[in-house]
């Protein structure tokens, strides 16, 4: 897998929290992932009969991990699904809510908070880079006394 740099994400999709590792020969894991119904290295396009979510084959699919699965078994999952206002639409209103009031909403506030920090950083840098200058001008007026000009050439 390294060949195609597959075990970056591969690996760490593959690790849950626990420490447990989810997949053919690791069955611990409660939730199904992408590899248990689309398979490692057999991934066909689900319109090919040798693919194993091709609409024959989906319930032996299913069978490998759901012993008792009937022939309506997929029918339950709604991963792929998209939800739609008629069908299911507490669903539909939760889904519409997340993808447009509540992350743009937490990305949106992110940015004004950053610009807002960022803006006041350089407000207090470019102050204090004035405090520094007129504190030198005092001390050098001081020194030099008040007639010396410091914008003179030479």
């Amino acid at each position: 897998m390294s060949l195609y740099l597959l075990n970056v994400f591969y690996t760490p999709f593959c690790t849950l929290a626990s420490g447990t590792v989810f997949g053919d020969h690791y069955s611990q894991a409660s939730e199904a992932v992408c590899f248990d119904c689309h398979g490692t290295h057999n991934i066909l396009p689900p319109d090919d009969p040798r693919s194993t979510i091709y609409p024959a084959n989906l319930q032996h699919t299913c069978q490998q991990c759901h012993a008792d699965a009937t022939i309506r078994f997929p029918e339950a999952w709604l991963s792929h699904y998209i939800p739609s206002r008629e069908e299911t639409p507490l669903l539909y209103l939760i889904n519409t809510i997340y993808q447009f009031l509540l992350i743009p909403g937490v990305v949106g506030g992110f940015l004004v908070y950053i610009s807002l920090d960022a803006r006041k950083r350089r407000s207090i840098k470019n102050k204090k880079r004035r405090q520094a200058i007129a504190q030198a001008e005092e001390e050098l007026n001081e020194e030099l006394g008040s007639d010396y000009d410091f914008h003179q050439e030479g």
